[in-house]
């Protein structure tokens, strides 16, 4: 509510025209999380968690405990990200620790790869395009590809993990 008001607010203020301030909303972003929850609702009127929940039970993996949660709270946030794994997971399991286990691991495994957080694709994003726009504002200084400008500039560690890749066999040896 504090939110909608203070857009309200801001829209109908003078200092900034209504078409600055839309301008400035990410609106891919937007339809990102709306698609998230209008897919995550569909899956969940299916039955289909559900089912999956009681099969896994079936096949010894009960998510009523903590260790089985603990695994596949892990691997579902990386493969659907670690919201979307939350919202699917949660209506189902009744242990009294299974919101904080919940809430832990899936921040822990958004952490493993790019795709385990929207915040991480979020994040990817909003870089390449800085990146874009400073190869464009000074191409003598910035290289056109933001993964080599990262070697470039010497982000810790990134250097020596490009050397260990590309080492020949009798490289790694001597």
């Amino acid at each position: 509510m504090v939110a909608l008001t203070g857009a309200g607010v801001l829209l109908t203020s003078r200092r900034l025209h209504s078409r600055q301030m839309l301008g400035l909303v990410d609106w891919e972003l937007l339809v990102l999380f709306i698609g998230l929850f209008v897919v995550n609702h569909a899956l969940q009127k299916t039955g289909l968690p559900e089912r999956v929940v009681t099969d896994l039970a079936v096949a010894g993996v009960p998510l009523q405990h903590l260790g089985p949660l603990f695994a596949i709270t892990f691997v579902l946030s990386n493969i659907v990200s670690n919201v979307p794994a939350v919202m699917l997971l949660l209506p189902s399991v009744a242990h009294t620790l299974a919101g904080p286990t919940l809430a832990l691991v899936s921040a822990l495994a958004g952490n493993l790869l790019i795709v385990g957080s929207v915040a991480n694709i979020i994040v990817v994003d909003a870089a390449g395009r800085r990146s874009d726009q400073l190869a464009r504002s000074r191409p003598h200084r910035y290289p056109r590809d933001a993964h080599d400008a990262g070697y470039r500039r010497g982000l810790p560690g990134a250097a020596l993990v490009r050397r260990a890749l590309t080492r020949r066999p009798a490289e790694v040896a001597a």
